[in-house]
């Protein structure tokens, strides 16, 4: 465990410097935990850092966190669609926007995107090859593509 926090400390670390967006604190998000902080729930959350997501995305993996999509989940909030598909729902109306990282670099926009793709879950990244991949291109995942792979909430 400690070899693979070590390795994601270097992975954040790298992400960090490829994205030069504004982190936002937790509450501003978009993202809220429920008091129990057994459920996250998401909506109207329009990304930021590449890095921020990542960690958060490990921490509620390891705490055994729900997710609950409930609205727009935009940019490096897709990443929460790598949390296990047991612990994920959506409701209808919720929506996923993708797009290729930002960074100061190609080399770090390049890692930025393997790192994604490499999380996404295989549906995901099914369905992102098939509309053209991870570009500057915004592409809109519906509830009902999302729903095809998870529950409803």
């Amino acid at each position: 465990m400690r070899v693979w926090a070590a390795a994601a400390g270097l992975i954040f670390a790298i992400l960090a410097s490829a994205s030069p967006a504004l982190a936002l604190p937790l509450g501003q998000s978009g993202l809220t935990l429920s008091p129990e902080a057994e459920s996250v729930d998401i909506d109207g959350d329009s990304g930021g850092r590449l890095a921020d997501y990542a960690l958060r995305l490990y921490e509620m993996k390891a705490s055994g966190s729900r997710v609950r999509f409930l609205g727009r989940c935009d940019s490096a909030c897709t990443l929460y669609l790598a949390m296990p598909s047991a612990a994920v729902c959506v409701a209808p109306g919720s929506y996923f926007r993708f797009h290729s990282p930002f960074g100061v670099s190609e080399a770090g926009v390049r890692s930025a995107r393997a790192y994604m793709m490499q999380e996404y879950p295989r549906w995901v990244q099914s369905w992102l090859n098939a509309h053209g991949g991870l570009t500057s291109d915004l592409v809109t995942m519906s509830y009902e593509d999302a729903r095809k792979h998870l529950r409803a909430c």
